[in-house]
């Protein structure tokens, strides 16, 4: 799970269009355009405080359209609004232009009034509406890097359900369903070939986790190999 943290406090579905209305905000921004905000009335509203300048976030974003677009599929009113942390209307434009939900527009101050009254001091930062009062110290950007649409409705019963499916998978799920994959029931050999999971069965199996551009992998993949042998 990556680490970083949803720092914002619980809120709902009226007190950020009451917020919005307070700040004057009579509209929003689309790809095409301008749209009322009363257009976000009965929606399940979630804010993401993010910014062009920062890394994690431009990486994360792909990550919640994936997310934002199965849920549409899915049939649910959901809206992510986009409060930005960009310090010029350039950076904002380039950040706005990869996402397909709206987003408040550009003003410093406006922003920054929206960033201290939801307490967010670290981004990415990810705010629903729908929360059932999930604590601040609870990682939802990690989550949703983590389960993607299964972590909504971004609840803390569900994010320990998510937790549990883990741990079972991990203690008790069988080869099939640990290695598994969509696109079918096997692994990869050195050579390419396909080996089904059932040529597993009643072997002692040990998990490898490495990557190429670690000098301190590739080394130890030389001596894995050898007692492997």
């Amino acid at each position: 799970m990556a680490g970083l943290n949803f720092e914002a406090t619980h809120t709902d579905n009226r007190d950020i269009l009451k917020i919005f209305a307070a700040e004057g905000v009579e509209f929003l921004l689309s790809c095409e355009g301008k749209v009322p905000v009363s257009e976000c009335n009965g929606k399940i509203i979630c804010l993401f405080f993010t910014a062009n300048w920062c890394r994690p976030c431009r990486a994360f974003v792909p990550r919640l359209v994936e997310l934002y677009e199965t849920l549409r599929k899915r049939r649910i009113n959901l809206e992510i609004i986009f409060i930005s942390f960009d310090r010029d209307e350039d950076g904002f434009k380039e950040h706005f232009k990869n996402m397909p939900w709206l987003a408040v527009p550009f003003d410093l101050n406006l922003h920054r009034r929206l960033i201290d009254r939801y307490q967010v001091d670290r981004i990415p930062s990810f705010v629903p509406s729908c929360s059932d009062g999930i604590t601040i110290e609870e990682d939802l950007i990690g989550c949703i890097e983590d389960y993607g649409a299964d972590a909504f409705p971004f609840t803390r019963k569900r994010h320990e359900e998510l937790k549990g499916i883990d741990i079972r998978k991990r203690e008790e799920a069988d080869l099939e369903e640990l290695l598994g994959h969509e696109g079918g029931k096997f692994l990869i050999s050195g050579d390419d070939r396909k080996v089904p999971l059932s040529e597993l069965a009643g072997k002692t199996i040990g998990l490898y986790f490495g990557a190429y551009w670690s000098p301190p992998c590739c080394a130890f993949t030389v001596q894995l190999t050898d007692a492997y042998n």
